[in-house]
């Protein structure tokens, strides 16, 4: 749930964007959206994965099990939606926009897949 929920009580069409790239994180992680640490912790996925990402160890985010089927380009891509889906909601983009961007992220693949 977004967090402006929590603070307004109320629901948009950027709550289902913010859910949306929650959902697209937790499967190119392969984590829920809140997880235990090894020191049985509850870690915030969003957070951890931001986390990481600053500190350059993308491959640390990235469910092992995906790592060489992706595309490079295409995991910047992936990981700026979830960035702009989970960022404050003047700041999420449309549906129609992330359908827009995931529709380019698809074209790279497929190239780098011929």
């Amino acid at each position: 749930m977004e967090p402006e929920y929590f603070m307004t009580g109320g629901l948009s069409a950027k709550s289902d964007v913010y859910s949306f790239g929650l959902v697209m994180l937790e499967i190119l992680c392969r984590k829920e959206a809140c997880f235990l640490t090894p020191g049985g912790e509850c870690e915030y996925l969003a957070k951890w994965a931001f986390d990481n990402e600053r500190k350059g160890v993308l491959e640390k985010i990235v469910d092992p099990s995906l790592i060489g089927k992706i595309e490079p380009a295409c995991w910047k891509v992936f990981i700026e939606i979830v960035q702009r889906c989970l960022a404050s909601v003047e700041e999420r983009p449309t549906m129609g926009e992330v359908v827009v961007i995931l529709e380019n992220a698809f074209l790279l693949q497929e190239r780098a897949d011929v």
